[in-house]
């Protein structure tokens, strides 16, 4: 049984998504018209996610976000963390006198734009863990996904980040639902428990659904602006749902029950019988909301 989790003691923060600043819009737009500029690139990118946040972007490869991008003072301003920024082509030793490394000019190891994306994706494949490797393959193949590593502080000043967001059509309601997900690696542990203990994973759903319902109007209000602003920077790529919230023809609505994809297995695990009854567990609690992908 999932347990009674109360996060009434202190208000969650608030969420926001979305940029209002036209000019910032622009200037990525006018960088869009350049074939030459990273931004150019990173669009035209299909291994790359772009995920709009407060008057920021994070560009994502393999759930590492391998550059963040704000406006300020007329120009567009990026960070990203210096591990993604060490050559992976270079070929060079370095030496040491006892013990202590002899580092004559280190900034020639480092790429020194966002041009090099091929090098920076290459470094930042080293950080990437079987479940955000996994986690991308779903987002990159997929349609009408709007948002990825969602988080939500809650009331103990920890932080849930759910794994993506996507737009899908409700056959029931005719409305366009956000329905968010969580994906496992078959090898968690977070999906396993013995017959006196609940799955950490259904605790880790259940505090998504506190915070859906939490922030519903704001969590409304943030993907209505995403879908406007992926429209306006020219981000929707064929994605038909979202180019209709974008246009106003179709409204938003939250699915609070999100979804737990479980991949990474072959046919002889599906089958075993000790996850079997693990696997038993989790659909007792989540019925269809359980997806299983098997070897990706």
């Amino acid at each position: 049984m999932v347990k009674n989790i109360n996060y009434k003691t202190k208000p969650m923060s608030k969420f926001k998504r979305g940029i209002r600043n036209p000019d910032f819009i622009s200037a990525l737009n006018n960088l869009l018209s350049n074939s030459q500029s990273f931004w150019y690139k990173i669009v035209n990118d299909k291994s790359l996610f772009i995920a709009i946040r407060e008057e920021s972007i994070n560009v994502y490869h393999k759930g590492n976000s391998i550059c963040k991008l704000w406006f300020e003072k007329g120009k567009v301003i990026g960070e990203t963390h210096y591990k993604y920024l060490l050559d992976p082509y270079l070929n060079q030793y370095v030496k040491s006198t006892d013990g202590v490394f002899l580092l004559s000019n280190p900034e020639c190891k480092f790429i020194t734009s966002l041009n090099s994306l091929k090098h920076i994706k290459e470094a930042s494949s080293a950080y990437a863990g079987i479940e955000k490797t996994g986690v991308h393959s779903f987002i990159v193949k997929g349609q009408d996904i709007l948002d990825i590593e969602i988080a939500f502080i809650n009331d103990v000043n920890s932080t849930d980040r759910i794994d993506f967001l996507k737009l899908e059509k409700n056959n029931k309601t005719q409305m366009l639902d956000l329905v968010f997900y969580e994906v496992k690696h078959f090898s968690n542990s977070e999906i396993r428990a013995n017959k006196t203990q609940t799955p950490k994973v259904l605790d880790q759903l259940a505090r998504y659904e506190i915070a859906l319902n939490t922030h519903k109007a704001d969590i409304l209000i943030s993907y209505k602006l995403v879908c406007e602003n992926m429209k306006d920077l020219n981000l929707i790529k064929g994605n038909a749902l979202i180019e209709s919230v974008a246009l106003g023809i179709e409204s938003l609505e939250i699915d609070f029950k999100p979804r737990l994809i479980i991949f990474g297995f072959d046919q002889d695990q599906k089958d075993g019988k000790v996850w079997k009854a693990h696997r038993e567990r989790l659909e007792k609690v989540l019925l269809n909301r359980l997806k299983t992908k098997g070897i990706l």
